[in-house]
């Protein structure tokens, strides 16, 4: 009894098997020139048709390089090039194995009626995973790459309630609670390790195959108001509660390497405590202005503001002191959206604006002013559609209108620009057809 239209008790019960197997095989063949060979020139491969100048400094000219042209000089001159010597080890680096297989049973239930509806249950995941990667080492004596496989498995259970009501026959009261699950990106569990050492120093750089996934507790409550069929006003309030936060931290520790224990410097990616967020979203929609006369009736706005709160996770620095960070890993404290809508006829339009507030995405354990952050954005999209028939439609899209210019920033304040894009402004045309 779960229908679109059905009403009482109804109840829902399944499992769901995903099974996965990635193998990341990474492949790439090097040539060096041969001594006292006859030696390529930059003329040899140059591209005099295309010139370029950076934003910044238009007087630059960078110069190009015509692949089709350079590739025809390697294959005229076979003899002036041998294989690297390092082929087999770039080509297996970065090589990695995972198993991922989730098996998962829910339960569900929902009360509906006429005003009132109510929906809750339960989902239970047991997740086997096994990952295999190669070591490479340089400490003298040490083989240059050994493989290793790792196997780990965990339980999680997953209960939600979903529940509104219509307090007035414009105006909704919505409420929730779950606990939801957060896994870990493949290459941060099977990532090859890495070792390295210099004299008395060694670093390791490795996967985590034993992270456990974010499990967040969540609590939602909005209200809305629906003050007629074109226009929706809401508000919501939201508290996320994250455990086993994941970052990548580099620590110094006792590590068993080749069979003896040394001193390392580890960097890998590894569970924290726990960390949450708070916040505020408003939403405004109004489909058409059809107050407005004539074909201005057609026009429309969508708006939605979303402020956080966040309580970071700490971390241990590399002298022993514990730092709280400055916010949550690729988290904006601010996001802001305003479309402009037009709807008349055969012809559809947008022009949307975005808002993103600084972010850190990067954290250094040797000192708080080298966490890195992404700047600030503002993007403005257009977009645009013609119905032809009923069975064709052309459409136009312009994005990044304003040429925002993604950017990395550090230091003081986060004062110091560490590097910037130029996307440019991409331009789209296509067209849909149904039959």
């Amino acid at each position: 009894n779960l229908e679109p239209d059905a009403t009482g008790l109804g109840f829902k019960a399944g499992a769901k098997a995903r099974l996965l197997d990635r193998s990341y095989n990474y492949g790439e063949t090097y040539y060096q020139p041969v001594s006292n060979a006859k030696a390529a020139t930059l003329a040899t491969a140059l591209d005099p048709t295309t010139t370029f100048s950076p934003y910044n400094d238009p007087a630059a000219r960078f110069l190009f390089i015509d692949p089709a042209a350079a590739k025809a000089w390697f294959e005229a001159n076979p003899i002036a090039y041998q294989l690297q010597s390092n082929n087999f080890s770039q080509n297996t680096a970065n090589d990695y194995t995972i198993s991922e297989d989730i098996l998962a049973s829910y339960v569900m239930t929902a009360y509906r009626a006429e005003s009132f509806n109510v929906v809750g249950g339960f989902r239970y995941e047991k997740t086997n995973l096994e990952t295999a990667s190669p070591t490479r080492s340089n400490r003298p004596g040490a083989p240059a790459f050994a493989w290793q496989s790792r196997h780990s498995s965990y339980g999680t259970f997953l209960p939600s309630l979903n529940a509104s009501i219509d307090i007035t026959p414009k105006l909704r009261l919505r409420g929730a609670v779950s606990r939801a699950i957060g896994r870990p990106d493949y290459s941060d569990l099977a990532s090859p390790v890495v070792i390295n050492q210099r004299g008395l120093l060694v670093s390791i750089t490795r996967g985590n195959p034993d992270l456990k996934p974010r499990i967040s507790r969540n609590i939602d409550v909005s209200l809305e108001w629906y003050a007629d069929r074109e226009t929706l006003l809401s508000v919501a309030l939201f508290q996320k509660s994250v455990h086993n936060e994941i970052i990548t931290t580099t620590s110094q520790h006792t590590e068993m390497v080749d069979g003896v224990d040394v001193d390392a410097t580890v960097t890998q990616p590894a569970n924290l405590d726990r960390s949450g967020v708070k916040g505020i979203e408003l939403n405004f929609i109004k489909s058409h202005f059809g107050f407005l006369p004539g074909p201005l009736s057609g026009l429309g706005l969508s708006a939605n503001l979303t402020i956080i709160d966040e309580n970071a996770t700490s971390i241990v620095m590399n002298n022993g002191v514990t730092r709280k960070l400055p916010g949550l890993v690729e988290a904006a404290r601010k996001t802001a959206n305003v479309a402009l809508l037009y709807d008349i006829g055969r012809f559809k339009a947008q022009v949307a604006y975005n808002h993103t507030d600084p972010m850190l995405y990067t954290v250094a354990t040797d000192a708080a002013v080298n966490d890195r952050f992404l700047g600030a954005s503002n993007v403005i999209d257009l977009q645009a559609s013609y119905r032809i028939s009923r069975g064709l439609t052309v459409m136009g899209q312009v994005k990044n209108l304003t040429n925002n210019r993604p950017s990395r920033t550090q230091g003081p304040g986060q004062s110091l620009l560490k590097d910037q894009i130029d996307n440019g402004t991409a331009y789209f045309v296509g067209f849909s057809s149904r039959f």
